[in-house]
């Protein structure tokens, strides 16, 4: 198990329970992972699987990066929108 720290709070959707244990959610966890720095094509992986799963949705992604700054924003931008939202 590794547990991440964020100077960014948590919301009420921003948490979901797996298995009895709190996670974060799949959205709030892509946008962790984009503004941390992890590769592009490593985030776009992860919003097409993610929205191919029915896990999240573009409209998520798109208001969660939003607080997120205009790296983050473009990231997710490219990538739903190559998913073919």
């Amino acid at each position: 198990v590794v547990i991440h720290t964020t100077t960014h709070p948590l919301g009420g959707t921003d948490t979901v329970s797996r298995r009895g244990t709190r996670v974060t959610a799949p959205a709030r966890t892509i946008i962790d992972v984009a503004a941390a720095g992890v590769a592009p094509d490593h985030v776009t992986a992860a919003v097409h699987t993610a929205l191919a799963r029915g896990v999240t949705t573009p409209s998520l992604l798109r208001e969660a990066a939003r607080v997120r700054g205009r790296r983050v924003q473009r990231l997710v931008e490219v990538a739903v929108s190559g998913a073919g939202d």
